[in-house]
């Protein structure tokens, strides 16, 4: 049998009329025809051989009747035939206006994502069973509501032929699979099509979803070229994931599909905004529009072109998150950009104050699909929606569950705002430019480390936004730098300001006038923390610098302050070095954020890192006792290196004095057991159970201290009698208790004995606090005082002194 792959008509009564996907079983054949007869209508003809595919294919008979699939084996062609025998219930829910027409809709719509994903050939056996699972049960439940029998399996979840089984076996299966729906649709209430709790993911929300966008449109008269820049914003209008970037016009006509991954749980609770940055590229001043053509730009202009805003299309996508509508578009309203910044703009679009216009037909069509599961599982799970190169950016931060293997070292740079005076002259305001460049110590470029969109190839700078005659802008804009460990150690930005003229001639000979940077490492070894950072800016007097001003400039700020709050008292009067000079007016605010599992900003776990520095400075118990209050998230990005410490300090480093085995609290064995339980109980949180193979793979293959055991059992075992030393001791204390109820003589005694202890002690900090206050009074003879009425002197004095 052939399943038809297109449709087929003809006026003889001597051919097959052909649908899409209809089965034929085949009887005869010439060099470019077939003959056969359709399953579905039950007619014969001929037909070109073109429009058939061979296809193995799965026919069941049960009695008289015959059922064919040609999807595959197994839940493949389970679905497939419990679809046509859904098919015409389903017509008769919609024309009784019946309250299950919705359920079952939902419940079809899922089997057919589920047999697409098993038909796929893509996902490994564990989860092609999930799948096989899921889709059995929303089998069984739409069959008890559309009141169809129940469909008997084996607990393998083949169906069984009644035909070959004994009826005791049928029936005792019959009631197995009746307990095991009743049971699944209790765990999972209004379950939805899907299946609800059948689903082998352990129950609970899912931890990692994955947003596709199709882009179709975007309807809007753009002047030369533009980027469409989209990200997801949270309600303040501040980004939650990295910046997807379009090129308009596309260079080709089918839908752009993009992919947000890493997003949490709470990605439906909360609002979120689709927010596309329209940025036209292009000469100062829009070029001529071409009127004729309303979403297809000239050609981009290159060399020096700049970039320039132009609007901003943003739309709440909240509750289109919560609806699974696919295929269903939307409009993203765009908003241009007139006199005010594209941060403004976009906040005022989000609060819906002053817009104008809010009808108007521009904007960005789009369609969206949220999906559980990182990107992994949907390439699991969904492999039709990754075929081919899908633009993918992930979240400004780490997912909810950190997967082990997912290495990172991104640290994102927020270009907030800047401030400054005029200078050369000048009767109006600038259009500045900023430019961000990573250089090493000698002010040499560190090339392809600067990324300026997820899934673009990585470049040597970014480049801002230019507003017309504007001394004090606003960008807003992030870019992401991805460098190497050892090369972040030496590496710094450096942020360049020049000034842009609308006359080309005058442009190309405009050069840098100012310079701020950055570090990206402390003194003590950690990267600069997450915040904004108030720098300061050096202006570049081209005249006394060398033939490469830049480099030079780059290299002798490091002997600069780069922060304002780092500037020595008196810097307003002047600070200069070389051919930089500070203009204490001027300013640049940037944001860091890091996402590392390489770098750390905490120096609680530093100096666990570098615990022989910190041993040699005496400094290692206050590192290890520090090391218990780090999150547990800053932990499990560095487990191996964290457990590999701990297990050389505990087998070389001695504590210098007294038995090994004699128990002591803050002794370097006990704190590096407290650390080690620590570390270790992470991976039973949920949070962190997918580091729990990391864990078992540095056991059996990392680890190698072969005398950490000694170690350990020592400090464990002294720990355990501790233990055991206080319930003996709590014991004994209830044991007393309870002899002091039998003799009220023995409670008096012990009654006298506390409050004469009591006494004691009031009367010893008494006389502590009077020699203290005479001390003070007396000046010179303080020390000499304080010898002669030390505090446990009057302590072994009041005690031999009746009350």
């Amino acid at each position: 049998m052939f399943p038809a792959v297109y449709n087929y008509t003809s006026s003889s009564p001597h051919h097959l009329q052909l649908e899409v996907g209809e089965l034929v079983h085949l009887q005869r054949e010439t060099s470019h025809w077939y003959w056969g007869t359709c399953l579905r209508a039950g007619t014969s003809g001929a037909f070109p051989k073109t429009y058939v595919v061979i296809r193995d294919c799965t026919v069941d008979r049960c009695g008289d009747v015959v059922v064919a699939s040609a999807g595959g084996r197994g839940v493949v062609h389970d679905i497939a035939v419990t679809l046509r025998e859904w098919l015409k219930d389903w017509k008769k829910l919609y024309i009784t206006n019946s309250e299950h027409f919705k359920f079952m809709e939902v419940s079809m719509r899922a089997l057919l994502e589920l047999r697409a994903q098993a038909a796929s050939s893509a996902l490994p056996q564990d989860q092609l069973r999930k799948v096989a699972r899921t889709a059995i049960f929303t089998i069984d439940k739409g069959n008890r509501t559309l009141d169809m029998e129940l469909a008997v399996r084996t607990p393998s979840g083949q169906l069984v032929d009644p035909l070959t089984i004994s009826t005791y076996k049928l029936n005792a299966l019959h009631d197995e699979a009746n307990a095991r729906l009743d049971k699944n649709m209790e765990s999972a209430p209004g379950g939805g099509g899907a299946g609800g709790g059948a689903s082998s993911t352990g129950g609970g929300a899912a931890r990692a979803h994955t947003l596709v966008v199709r882009v179709h449109n975007f309807v809007c008269r753009v002047p030369e070229g533009a980027e469409l820049r989209l990200a997801l914003h949270d309600a303040a209008g501040q980004k939650l994931t990295e910046q997807l970037v379009l090129a308009w016009p596309p260079h080709h006509l089918a839908p752009a599909q993009l992919m947000f991954t890493d997003l949490g749980s709470d990605i439906k609770k909360e609002k979120v905004f689709l927010v596309c940055h329209v940025v036209r590229i292009g000469s100062m001043e829009a070029q001529n529009i071409d009127h004729r053509r309303s979403s297809v730009a000239a050609s981009v202009c290159t060399g020096h072109a700049m970039r320039r805003p132009f609007g901003v299309a943003a739309a709440d996508v909240t509750r289109c998150l919560a609806t699974d509508c696919p295929d269903k578009e939307m409009q993203v309203p765009f908003y241009p950009c007139e006199k005010e910044n594209m941060d403004t703009l976009l906040k005022k679009v989000i609060a819906n104050r002053e817009l104008k216009d809010t009808k108007n037909p521009l904007g960005l069509w789009v369609s969206l699909q949220l999906i559980e599961g990182d990107l992994k599982q949907v390439r699991e799970e969904n492999p039709h929606l990754v075929v081919g190169h899908r633009a993918v950016a992930r979240k400004m931060g780490f997912p909810e569950v950190i997967l082990p293997g997912d290495a990172r070292n991104d640290l994102y740079v927020t270009l907030c705002c800047g401030s400054y005076s005029r200078g050369g002259g000048k009767s109006s305001e600038r259009n500045i430019e900023l430019t961000a460049r990573v250089v090493d110590k000698h002010g040499r470029l560190v090339p392809g480390v600067i990324s300026i969109g997820a899934d673009l190839p990585l470049v040597d700078e970014y480049t801002s936004l230019v507003y017309y005659h504007e001394d004090r802008p606003r960008w807003q804009e992030v870019f992401k730098v991805c460098l190497n460990i050892e090369d972040f150690k030496e590496a710094h930005i450096v942020f360049l300001c020049r000034h842009r003229s609308s006359n080309e001639a005058k442009d190309r000979a405009e050069r840098y006038f100012a310079l701020s940077y950055l570090r990206l490492m402390q003194r003590e070894g950690t990267t600069t923390p997450d915040n904004q950072h108030n720098l300061c800016v050096y202006k570049i007097d081209n005249k006394r610098a060398s033939s490469d001003v830049e480099v030079e400039a780059a290299a002798v700020c490091l002997g600069l302050p780069s922060k304002r709050d780092e500037l020595p008292a008196g810097a307003e009067k002047g600070l200069t070095r070389a051919p930089l000079s500070l203009v204490y007016r001027d300013s640049l605010t940037v944001a860091t954020k890091l996402c590392s599992t390489k770098l750390t900003q905490r120096e609680e776990i530093l100096g666990v890192l570098k615990w022989s520095a910190h041993h040699e400075a005496g400094s290692l118990r206050a590192a290890l006792e520090r090391l218990l209050l780090v999150p547990s998230e800053e932990l499990v990005k560095f487990l191996q290196d964290i457990l590999d410490a701990l297990f050389a300090i505990l087998t070389q480093v001695e504590d210098g004095e007294g038995d090994v085995a004699e128990y002591k609290e803050q002794s370097y064995g006990v704190l590096v057991l407290e650390c080690l339980l620590r570390v270790i109980s992470l991976v039973a949180d949920h949070k962190y159970q997918h580091f729990q193979p990391v864990l078992h793979v540095y056991i059996d293959e990392s680890f190698c201290d072969a005398l950490a055991y000694q170690f350990t059992y020592v400090h464990l075992s002294d720990v355990l009698k501790m233990k055991e030393n206080i319930v003996m001791l709590h014991i004994s204390e209830k044991k007393f208790k309870d002899m002091c109820e039998v003799n009220p003589h023995l409670a008096v005694v012990d009654y006298d004995l506390r409050a004469c202890v009591w006494q004691c002690e009031r009367e010893a900090a008494h006389k502590s606090r009077s020699a203290g206050k005479a001390a003070r009074l007396l000046g010179a003879d303080a020390t000499r005082l304080r010898e002669h009425t030390h505090h446990a002197h009057i302590v072994r004095t009041a005690s031999v002194t009746p009350p």
